[in-house]
């Protein structure tokens, strides 16, 4: 509920949190969804499951082209090939 400026300030906090992950602590998500964006008590946003994201900081353990976990309705369209 709450239309078009519910959603809008959603995305912004979403977007706000993700470049703080990305620029602060040098982390990439890698698995945004509906089911891993909560909200607070005070209907704060909180980015929920970090279980699959990546430190920018370390060396890859696993090779770049290796299959990724995925979310199939969520999932973008490369992924599948």
């Amino acid at each position: 509920g709450g239309g078009e400026e519910v959603a809008r300030r959603l995305l912004e906090e979403v977007l706000g949190a993700l470049d703080h992950l990305s620029s602060v602590h040098s982390l990439v998500h890698r698995d945004i969804k509906p089911d891993n964006i909560g909200v607070g008590a005070q209907g704060e946003m909180i980015l929920l499951d970090l279980g699959i994201s990546i430190d920018l900081r370390l060396d890859r353990i696993t090779s770049t082209y290796a299959p990724s976990p995925l979310s199939i309705p969520w999932a973008a369209p490369e992924q599948f090939t």
